[in-house]
């Protein structure tokens, strides 16, 4: 009876138990390449996935710029009727003055 060990060994070597002695040579196993390719692949993921939340915080800090330049502009247009307004206010009052003085 054979003991266990060669038993196994005759199975990895695709061997019967009546062959397992110096005739039968053991074969190199075969790397399944399936798990490579997928973590290939994972890598391939994680990597794109890492550039596309750059890209997607480049747009937001792009975003937040724009809006603060939006709202700065709000402003100074606001600036820029309130001088409007006092300047027409100015000339209002000039014109009444020179039509009350000519009177």
């Amino acid at each position: 009876m054979r003991n266990r060990r060669s038993w196994q060994l005759a199975v990895t070597a695709n061997c019967t138990l009546s062959t397992v002695n110096s005739s039968c040579k053991l074969q190199t196993p075969v790397i399944d390449p399936r798990p490579t390719i997928h973590a290939v692949w994972f890598l391939a993921a994680a990597l794109l996935g890492g550039c596309g939340v750059d890209t997607a915080a480049t747009v937001a800090t792009g975003a937040a710029i724009k809006k603060q330049e939006v709202e700065q502009g709000k402003k100074t247009m606001e600036q820029v009727q309130q001088k409007l307004e006092q300047a027409q206010q100015f000339q209002e009052r000039a014109r009444r003055d020179a039509d009350a003085a000519s009177q």
